[in-house]
């Protein structure tokens, strides 16, 4: 699907790189979202929040996707932001090690 040329720039930027961009949000805010759920199923954090997460992902991922369709721009935004999903969930999920610094910095003599 070949986009007019009147439509290809908007403000004299071209649809592309606008594209690309809520492309790079899409995958940033997904991140969080991931992170998001885990808290809202441990009980950690409220649901408004993560809907928040949620419908900035994906009125980004739409944004992206908006008048070209699934082609590259798209695909990879949606592909990239499943696995910072993935990635987000497993950072929160997994347990934290904690190192005890005051230990570290004033060891028992």
């Amino acid at each position: 699907m070949q986009i007019p040329g009147e439509l290809r720039q908007s403000d004299g930027m071209p649809i592309g790189v606008l594209r690309l961009m809520m492309g790079v949000f899409c995958v940033l805010f997904s991140f969080s979202l991931g992170k998001s759920a885990i808290r809202l199923h441990r009980g950690q954090e409220r649901r408004s929040r993560t809907l928040a997460w949620t419908l900035r992902t994906v009125l980004t991922g739409v944004a992206a996707s908006w008048r070209a369709g699934f082609d590259e721009i798209t695909v990879g935004a949606f592909a990239l932001a499943l696995l910072s999903l993935a990635g987000g969930a497993y950072l929160e999920w997994r347990p934290r090690h904690q190192e005890e610094l005051d230990k570290i910095i004033f060891p028992h003599e």
